[in-house]
């Protein structure tokens, strides 16, 4: 009987254990130097950020990616193979044989063409990497990207590249992904309570890469094109009513962004956008 007792309790606490080890806890680090307050809000951005933008791509794929700063990404078939692209710090190319690191390079624009080509050169190797605007769609999964993608890749004891083509997207903000309520534009500061209807905004949704909007007079609609820091916008397509007011302001907005290119920043909860160094409109977040 005593045998009997013992067997069953050390299945129990056996059983106890396993139940124990295999439940994880999911910690967030603080750095212990910094404000406290600092640091909770940059982990309450943090988590909104993984929330707007697993709410977006609903899958964990690109949030890894852009958790991680890559800023465009690239894959092909027959034979597999896959880019990652810090702009800043390195990429990575890697094959089902071997893995490639290059320190990030400044781009070259082939004239008269839509190609950007980034080359670089370590003790290990070579890669030319090529990104042709142009829409590809991938073989396997049917996804349509935005780049076709050429890698021309040669280990340091080869005197031959070898090519291989994909697709790939650059990979946005998740934060911009939002309705955003224009505060100014140029030097014009603009009073919400001005406008009888709906105030100036956008509506910027980048898994359809499309904008929606109003300038506080006409709606309008348009695609964007969003690429590292860079925006841009078509030639937005508009209602055609005539307002007695803020006729000035609404003329304004509409020259800041149809069909034009502005660089952007994100910071303290607005949303800025620049035309050379000149900032041309603030906004900030309907929620």
């Amino acid at each position: 009987m005593k045998i009997q007792t013992l067997t069953f309790l050390g299945v129990f606490f056996m059983l106890l254990s396993c139940n124990t080890s295999s439940t994880t806890t999911k910690t967030t680090y603080v750095n212990p130097h910094a404000e406290p307050h600092i640091e909770m809000h940059r982990e309450i951005q943090r988590q909104e950020a993984e929330k707007k933008l697993k709410e977006t791509y609903s899958n964990d794929f690109l949030f890894e990616k852009w958790e991680r700063g890559i800023d465009f990404y690239a894959t092909g078939n027959e034979p597999f193979w896959s880019l990652e692209m810090d702009l800043e710090k390195q990429s990575s190319f890697k094959t089902m044989n071997n893995t490639y690191n290059a320190p990030a390079v400044s781009p070259v624009n082939i004239v008269d063409t839509n190609i950007t080509r980034y080359r670089s050169i370590t003790e290990s190797g070579e890669v030319i990497i090529q990104l042709n605007k142009k829409k590809c769609a991938d073989t396997m999964s049917d996804q349509v990207f935005n780049y076709q993608v050429t890698v021309d890749y040669k280990t340091s004891n080869s005197e031959d590249y070898q090519t291989y083509n994909g697709c790939g997207n650059y990979i946005s903000n998740p934060l911009l992904h939002n309705i955003w309520v224009i505060t100014k534009v140029n030097n014009t500061v603009i009073n919400l309570s001005d406008f009888k209807t709906k105030p100036p905004y956008l509506e910027l949704n980048i898994t359809k890469e499309s904008i929606y909007g109003t300038d506080g007079c006409n709606s309008f609609r348009g695609k964007i094109e969003i690429e590292g820091n860079q925006i841009t916008f078509s030639q937005l397509a508009s209602s055609m009513m005539a307002c007695a007011n803020n006729v000035e302001i609404s003329a304004q907005i509409t020259k800041v962004i149809s069909n034009q290119k502005v660089t952007y920043t994100h910071a303290n909860n607005l949303l800025t956008f620049f035309k050379g160094n000149k900032e041309v409109m603030v906004l900030k977040p309907v929620d």
